[in-house]
C-alpha cells in the first residue's frame, strides 16, 4: 500500500505541473507521468492480485471469470514488462 500511495502522490504532483524527483541507488532520478501511472496500475494489479486469491476459496458467483480475466490481463502486463526490460518493485532492497 506504501508504495501505491507514492505512486498516486507522484502521479497527482505531476499533474499538478510539479517535478517529482528521487535518489535511486545515489542518483537522483526525475520521476515522469508514465513511470507514476505504470507504478500505480503495477501496484492495483497486485492487490487485486491478493484480493482475488483471498476470495478463491469463497462462493462467488462472479469469481472464476473474474480470476480468468484478471489473469489474462496481468500475463500480457508482465510480459510486456519483461520486453520492456521493467524491474519488479517488490524484489526491492528498498522497502519504502
Amino acid at each position: 500500500m506504501k508504495s501505491m500511495w507514492r505512486h498516486l502522490k507522484d502521479s497527482w504532483t505531476i499533474h499538478r505541473g510539479h517535478e517529482v524527483i528521487r535518489i535511486e541507488k545515489g542518483e537522483t532520478v526525475k520521476i515522469d507521468l508514465e513511470e507514476a501511472l505504470c507504478g500505480l496500475m503495477f501496484n492495483t494489479m497486485g492487490y487485486l492480485h491478493e484480493h482475488l486469491t483471498a476470495m478463491k476459496n469463497m462462493d462467488h458467483p462472479e469469481r472464476d471469470e473474474l480470476l480468468r480475466e484478471f489473469l489474462k490481463v496481468t500475463n500480457e502486463w508482465l510480459e510486456a514488462g519483461d520486453i520492456l526490460g521493467w524491474e519488479d518493485e517488490s524484489n526491492s532492497d528498498q522497502k519504502t
